[in-house]
């Protein structure tokens, strides 16, 4: 990738700050950390995408995929978890969801309350 983006002529600003980034001591090891921790990443948002997918599978997927990146290390892991943390708190259905789907699951015993039976596909 090194050899592709240092025989592009320099001429354009994504180019130049390319070549500059491949000067930085650590970009060998960001990109390690890239390919390592978040690869399964867009395998994950495919498999999101995929309509039918059972609720319990697309949920389990979703907790999965944020253990994964618990396990993502140093400030680069902080940084992840703090976004993915804002993300998910700030979508309130999520929870409900989840709720409702430990209910259908037989783990929960009642549903959320904003919820009722009624409002249940048979």
């Amino acid at each position: 990738m090194k050899d592709v983006v240092t025989s592009i002529d320099g001429r354009t600003a994504c180019v130049r700050e390319a070549k500059c980034a491949f000067e930085c001591e650590t970009v060998y090891q960001d990109i390690n950390i890239i390919h390592v921790h978040y690869l399964s990443l867009s395998k994950a948002i495919k498999d999101l995408e995929t309509c039918g997918a059972p609720l319990h599978k697309s949920l389990q997927l979703i907790d999965n995929t944020i253990s994964s990146l618990n396990a993502v290390p140093g400030e680069t892991g902080e940084k992840t978890i703090s976004k993915l943390s804002a993300v998910l708190d700030s979508n309130p259905g999520l929870k409900k969801i989840q709720s409702i789907n430990e209910y259908i699951s037989g783990i929960q015993q009642s549903l959320p309350e904003e919820c009722s039976e009624q409002s249940l596909p048979v």
